[in-house]
């Protein structure tokens, strides 16, 4: 030990150690085994009980510790979940980025990443719903004061070269990936059944942001297996089924304003929709719990916000198209027509509005609609239509 820190830092691991796996790891540790150097007894100590007493049985067997993967509960807390998400994303990232290469000259050998990406898809799918769920699971007592994890920009691989970022050998790395996040669904599912003194749970900013990372991921990973199978990108809006006025008024919004030009699918899905299936979703409305705006993410609900009174898909949407140099400051009116009809809070804030298109504007369209028509999608082009013409009025009086 090179400093008193480091030494306060051993002497507390080898107590750790000592008390949670017994008498023949406290003679391993006392013995000065090769193996165990002051920082690999600091590493282990780190680590949940269980996995204490696996690595000191591996010592005891000659084995290194630290170096094999294990089955047991080994998860701390929320922080190690924030550690491994984006190491995983980094396979992910330069696997993306070694097919967009190759796009055009991609080989059955390339194509036999599709597997490890249908691996990686399951696990990804699988914790995203995980940690939703652990944070809607929370105790009420529960702080909840953590911050969001600040996951740092991917690497750009475009300097490399060919033979660095060949598709095969690059799949082949999400192996390591694939290992963290299935490691972390393992382990989140047993928490509930842990003691109480061992449980951890999310705080919101901490479920938000790696909600929106295994989103992400999750994306990139389906526009890769369209580059593999040669398919066209084509942009995607999804929202909720039987959409409401704000999720119809925020599509309208992305289709006409965002994606002008650009005819995007409009999808309806329900609220349990599990992302790591079908097509990826490049703007998510109304609904996910995620707000990420560069990344076309607009809900207002937790843990994207801690009161989802406080705005709605569309006022979100067009605050952002605001920013981004888009022209649809006019529409003010619908948005906060629209936000009343989400919010009690700005009900009482919009009520004449409010009234008003319930009586002959925006609602009453949405409600004839709806009595008219029966799939989602009717319903949607329906009130598109309404919307169009809205829209037109609006500027035409402005002009």
């Amino acid at each position: 030990m090179t400093t008193t820190v480091n030494e306060k830092s051993y002497r507390r691991a080898l107590d750790t150690i000592a008390t949670n796996c017994g008498a023949t790891a406290k003679d391993l540790l006392t013995a000065g085994h090769s193996y165990l150097t002051p920082e690999v007894v600091i590493s282990i100590a780190k680590t949940s009980p269980e996995r204490q007493q696996v690595e000191m049985e591996r010592v005891g067997r000659g084995e290194k510790p630290l170096k094999q993967k294990v089955d047991v509960f080994d998860t701390t807390g929320y922080g190690e979940i924030g550690s491994r998400i984006p190491r995983a994303y980094g396979k992910v990232n330069k696997l993306s980025q070694a097919v967009a290469r190759f796009a055009k000259r991609l080989t059955d050998d390339d194509r036999v990443a599709d597997a490890a990406i249908n691996r990686f898809l399951s696990a990804s799918g699988q914790l995203f719903k995980a940690v939703r769920r652990h944070y809607q699971i929370r105790p009420a007592n529960e702080p909840d004061l953590a911050p969001a994890f600040n996951f740092k920009p991917w690497r750009d691989w475009s300097g490399s070269s060919d033979d660095e970022v060949r598709v095969p050998k690059v799949a082949r790395g999400l192996t390591c990936g694939i290992a963290f996040m299935e490691k972390c669904v393992r382990d989140l599912r047993r928490l509930p059944d842990m003691p109480a003194d061992r449980q951890f749970w999310p705080s919101r900013l901490q479920a938000h942001s790696i909600l929106v990372q295994i989103f992400e991921m999750i994306r990139t990973l389906l526009r890769t297996q369209e580059m593999l199978a040669g398919r066209p990108a084509t942009p995607r809006i999804v929202t909720h089924s039987k959409p409401d006025g704000d999720a119809v008024a925020a599509a309208w919004l992305a289709e006409r304003f965002w994606y002008e030009g650009r005819s995007p699918e409009i999808t309806f899905v329900t609220y349990d929709h599990n992302w790591a299936l079908g097509s990826p979703a490049d703007c998510v409305i109304d609904m996910g719990g995620l707000y990420a705006p560069s990344l076309g993410l607009f809900d207002h609900k937790q843990p994207a916000f801690a009161d989802r009174h406080d705005s709605c898909a569309t006022r979100l949407l067009w605050e952002y198209l605001i920013k981004s140099g888009r022209p649809v400051r006019h529409l003010e009116s619908l948005v906060n027509v629209v936000h009343a009809g989400d919010s009690a809070g700005a009900r009482s804030r919009f009520k004449d509005e409010f009234a008003e298109s319930k009586r002959a504007g925006f609602h009453m369209a949405l409600k004839d609609a709806k009595a008219e028509h029966t799939s989602d999608a009717d319903v949607y082009r329906a009130m598109c239509v309404w919307l169009d013409r809205h829209h037109k009025k609006i500027v035409s009086s402005a002009g």
